[in-house]
């Protein structure tokens, strides 16, 4: 059943419905668990990382992870039975692609630890309200999720692609002092409320084709990369500090006729 080696777990090889990890487990190797159908793993207190690609293509429906543990790259992609996931205080990072594909996965409780979300690390998994406490999101970091309505970000780095395609996105407030990645928000077509603190930098194309903002203010320190509201059809009102430039083609396609100038 377990192939163990000097408190590392190499290979499983049974078929049961639930799998209990020994106490001693230190390390969960890579691809471990691949491909296996089991739905519960319970973890040993005494674990304290899990491999790549671990338990890649499993059939878990639940996963709460014990305390200290870290999480190699893709450790539970393609689990398209998971549905929600505890992540234990003290973990800083989510790797890359560490839940991508999990396509039922709708609850994440994430600890206030956390400094780091990797890239494509939740792209297609179905979250509906995440609460953000780390600097760093990665590239694509929860591209496609569809049915997201609503982030709390606390962060001062969104990169490139991170939420695009987020369709039910309506409200995103970004943090004073954040840079936002090249299409960080593109087609999100629901966005109807946007509120920038200062000095944020918007990459290129960054909100391009939210084709329901209505309105934007640009405050102190704003700084536009090219056609960053490309195709925002309905969007009419834009203030601006004087402090910002705004480059040719910022506004294109959009129902915007002259950016109003802030005289504060």
């Amino acid at each position: 059943m377990f192939h163990i080696h000097e408190g590392k777990l190499l290979k499983y090889t049974a078929d049961v419905d639930t799998v209990c990890i020994p106490e001693g487990v230190t390390t969960i190797d890579d691809d471990a668990f691949t491909g296996c159908h089991f739905a519960t793993v319970v973890f040993p207190s005494t674990l304290t990382h899990i491999g790549a690609r671990a338990f890649e293509r499993c059939g878990i429906t639940t996963l709460e992870l014990p305390p200290h543990v870290t999480i190699g790259d893709a450790a539970f992609r393609l689990c398209t039975h998971l549905e929600s996931v505890s992540l234990p205080e003290g973990l800083k990072r989510i790797p890359n692609r560490a839940f991508e594909y999990c396509t039922r996965l709708a609850e994440i409780d994430i600890p206030d630890t956390l400094e780091e979300i990797g890239a494509d690390a939740f792209v297609g998994c179905d979250l509906t309200c995440v609460d953000l406490p780390c600097d760093v999101i990665g590239d694509r970091a929860f591209r496609n999720c569809l049915h997201l309505t609503r982030i709390f970000l606390n962060c001062t780095h969104i990169g490139a692609d991170a939420f695009r395609g987020c369709i039910h996105l309506d409200t995103v407030e970004i943090p004073p002092h954040t840079q936002v990645g090249a299409r960080a928000f593109q087609s999100c077509w629901r966005l109807l409320h946007l509120y920038l603190g200062e000095d944020v930098a918007l990459g290129h194309n960054a909100f391009a084709e939210c084709t329901r903002l209505t309105m934007v203010v640009l405050p102190r320190g704003t700084v536009l990369g090219e056609h960053v509201f490309y195709d925002c059809i309905r969007l009419a009102h834009v203030e601006y500090d004087p402090s910002v430039e705004i480059p040719p083609q910022t506004f294109e396609n959009c129902r915007l006729w002259c950016p109003k100038q802030n005289s504060k």
